[in-house]
């Protein structure tokens, strides 16, 4: 049962100066910026499509999360992104209470999941949900370590 929104992250071309602009509307410096390894293993960064060079600043606003992600050159999956869409919403995520049986419940409705198997990050355990499935929206599902 999807619990709520635990995320929204927001493709960029300069980190730098999309965290001054954050910053300023949200009035909150990031909790951290460091490069994406920081959040999960590189077998799971490259299942997914992310370099493990992409940067992050991540902000924490009560009951959600803003992440701006750059991506290290436009080959990466976010450097694509930007390079197709532009600068926008990249990904929102969604807090599960057991992502196991989200899974299953979303494939028993047609959902098509990105990795084969669950993985782990710094903020619990994830997968992703293929674009084509959630109308052109990348869809990210999360249990997170506390609960």
């Amino acid at each position: 049962m999807i619990k709520t929104i635990y995320s929204i992250t927001i493709a960029v071309e300069d980190l730098d100066e999309a965290v001054k602009s954050y910053e300023a509307f949200l009035g909150v410096k990031p909790t951290f910026s460091s490069g994406y390894e920081v959040l999960f293993t590189e077998s799971s960064l490259k299942e997914i499509g992310i370099d493990f060079k992409d940067k992050i600043a991540v902000f924490l606003l009560p009951g959600i999360r803003f992440i701006l992600i750059s991506g290290f050159d436009k080959n990466t999956l976010v450097g694509r992104f930007i390079r197709h869409k532009g600068e926008g919403v990249f990904m929102i995520s969604m807090e599960v209470e057991n992502i196991e049986k989200e899974a299953k419940r979303l494939q028993s409705h047609g959902k098509k999941l990105i990795l084969a198997e669950n993985i782990e990050s710094t903020f619990g355990t994830s997968n992703i949900i293929h674009p084509n499935s959630m109308n052109g929206v990348l869809f990210e599902i999360i249990q997170t370590s506390s609960g």
